[in-house]
């Protein structure tokens, strides 16, 4: 019986690094998240593109850019509106009386995705057309843009 105690003792601490590591690089991508330690880059990014970003906007408004089936926008090259986005992943995900438009900032893996957005109807829009489950949080940036927290 006294030989099964170091064993014993060995699968414990094994369990106790595995466990331990886990929740490491769990915590180690969630602080920066919530935090907001990437928040000064996405602010950057935000300024640095919001000029080209609303000419997008009223293209889009004005229907002189195509989408595919799932919003994705096909023709940034030809209107020259590419780097956007992140791998110019600029979705059209609304789009009646009122639009969104959701510019990919960070596509995450496998989930927790950063997106800047525009909506024309504002936060309240935003709650209404995308799955509540899907995103952790929208936070404002000004005006009608965005930013979106995906869980």
């Amino acid at each position: 019986m006294k030989e099964d105690k170091p064993l014993l003792t060995i699968l414990i601490m094994t369990g106790v690094f595995l466990v331990l590591g886990v929740v490491f690089i769990f915590l180690s991508v969630l602080i920066p998240v919530i935090t907001g330690s990437n928040e000064k880059e996405l602010s950057e990014n935000y300024e640095q593109h919001l000029e080209k970003r609303e000419e997008l906007i009223k293209l889009v408004e004005t229907n002189q850019l195509e989408y595919d089936e799932t919003g994705l926008i096909t023709n940034l090259d030809k209107v020259g509106l590419s780097g956007l986005a992140h791998n110019d992943r600029i979705y059209v995900v609304y789009q009646e009386e009122e639009l969104i438009v959701e510019f990919v900032y960070s596509s995450g893996f496998p989930d927790e995705g950063q997106s800047i957005m525009y909506s024309s109807g504002g936060e309240k829009l935003l709650k209404d057309k995308l799955k509540e489950n899907t995103y952790a949080f929208i936070a404002p940036i000004e005006g009608n843009w965005y930013f979106v927290q995906y869980n």
